[in-house]
């Protein structure tokens, strides 16, 4: 497993990799080949030894012996793949039940039957049939050999003249006995072939038929595979995007409204004729600036816990902050404001109140994204509104926490539609408010991210007509309602 840079757990997978064989499949279709080999070396065992005991055993029978096993070891030789379980990872067995011609699986890779190979064995094949009519002109109990040469022949011959020389091998094993030896031939000599060749080609077939669906079952195996490994490339890169978007926003909040703030008041020190009070305000800017910035970098470098707070549990944050440090820091947040604005020289009254139980613990999460609410309300008020009333509201209720920012500036340009963090549609209510295409500013689109994020509601409602003036609000959903004074 591998973690995406916005904390998910992601399953490293590589499309390349190699898929194991399915443990049954591993062990069935070896064991099928190894059962046909077996067959033929004990078919033809029992063959010698029974025309060694009935007499039966002469020069011709021991050369067209030895003539049957070194062509069946030459057609094992030519076989894709070599021999059952010698290289690992490979197709072993040599009857796969592939056509000849046809692509043959080696590992990962996929060979091809060369059709001078299939030619090749095709003779053998046919060799090796006529070595076995020979045999059992010679000696009647090398007929079972039929058997596993119904195998072959079904792999080898092209359909459907295997079919038909599947009923030739069994009308040579019936009716060549009754000609050589008609004394001893009955009916059930030829019924038992027949019972044993249907069982063979059964046998076979049902083989190919486990093949097919071991081959098909790869094939989903590799496909889920390369599912896996794309849906793993597309959970990363989603996860690298939230995080630039995570950053982008942070780098707004503090550098660039810190740096934005430091260069009005530059201008303003360079104008007035004692910038005394312009550098104080100055330098408390760079230095709030600078502090969020390296609590930035201590929570980017790993320095501190990273933020557990989610989608599906917005305010399930181990650790609790009390209201009235978050009215503390608001407080602090107006008091600056109001300082460069008297700096600044502009008409502006910005003041704080607060309602509900101040008391009440809240998720430390919660507490820094409505700092930030705050603090991108509060600038965008003082900078862009033009107003000389800005008022932040701070609301702690039963199972609600409220932030407004109010001003009476000139208001924007927009539809009466008011736009939540879920990017529903309410009524404004016969004002004019902010539509989702006007949001077009990185600071409000931040904003609602942000409350998107800990699982509340976000609007914006303006209006330029009298009265004038602007409503930026935020609502946040809380845990059950917890008193510090009774944790303590």
């Amino acid at each position: 497993m591998t973690v995406n840079p916005a904390g998910h757990a992601v399953p490293a997978v590589s499309a390349d990799a190699a898929i194991p064989a399915s443990p049954a499949f591993a062990h069935v279709l070896p064991a099928l080949r190894w059962g046909l080999f077996a067959m033929f070396a004990l078919l033809w065992g029992f063959g010698v030894t029974r025309a060694r005991l009935d007499g039966s055993w002469d020069g011709l029978v021991l050369a067209l012996a030895t003539a049957f096993a070194v062509l069946l070891l030459a057609g094992v030789a030519l076989r894709p793949g070599r021999w059952p379980g010698r290289r690992p990872g490979r197709q072993s067995g040599r009857w796969s039940g592939r056509r000849p011609g046809q692509a043959v699986p080696t590992g990962n890779a996929t060979a091809t039957v060369s059709p001078r190979r299939t030619w090749a064995l095709r003779t053998i094949l046919a060799a090796l049939v006529l070595v076995w009519i020979g045999l059992m002109v010679h000696a009647r109990d090398f007929m079972w050999l039929e058997f596993p040469l119904v195998f072959i022949v079904l792999r080898y011959v092209p359909r459907p003249a295997n079919l038909l020389a599947v009923l030739a091998l069994w009308a040579v094993a019936a009716f060549v006995p009754a000609w050589r030896y008609p004394e001893t031939w009955t009916v059930a000599a030829a019924v038992g072939p027949a019972i044993g060749t249907a069982f063979a080609a059964a046998v076979y077939f049902g083989y190919v038929t486990i093949r097919e669906e071991a081959a098909r079952y790869k094939q989903l195996a590799h496909t889920l595979q390369r599912t896996q490994a794309d849906l793993a490339r597309t959970e990363r890169r989603a996860g690298e995007l939230a995080e630039r978007e995570r950053l982008s926003r942070e780098l707004h909040d503090t550098v660039a409204q810190g740096l934005s703030s430091i260069v009005l008041l530059a201008r303003a020190a360079r104008q007035a004729p004692d910038p005394g009070a312009h550098l104080r305000s100055l330098e408390a800017v760079a230095q709030d600036s600078l502090n969020e910035a390296r609590r930035f970098v201590r929570e980017w470098s790993g320095a501190q816990s990273a933020r557990t707070q989610s989608a599906d549990a917005p305010l399930a944050d181990a650790a609790y902050t009390p209201a009235v440090v978050l009215a503390h820091r608001l407080a602090q947040l107006v008091d600056a404001a109001q300082e460069r604005a008297r700096v600044l020289e502009a008409q502006q009254e910005i003041r704080l109140e607060t309602m509900g139980d101040l008391e009440q613990a809240l998720p430390s999460a919660l507490v820094d994204t409505v700092d930030r609410v705050a603090r991108e309300g509060l600038a965008n008020a003082i900078t862009h509104s033009g107003a000389t009333t800005v008022v932040l509201s701070l609301g702690v209720f039963a199972g609600e926490l409220t932030v407004d920012v109010v001003d009476n500036g000139r208001g924007l340009h927009a539809t009466p539609q008011s736009v939540d963090a879920a990017g529903s549609v309410e009524d404004g209510a016969g004002a004019a408010a902010l539509a989702p295409g006007a949001m077009s500013g990185f600071g409000l689109a931040g904003v609602r991210a942000r409350v998107a994020e800990a699982g509340g509601k976000f609007s914006v409602e303006s209006s330029s007509a009298a009265p004038t003036g602007t409503t930026l609000s935020a609502s946040f959903p809380l845990p059950g309602a917890t008193n510090v004074k009774e944790d303590t």
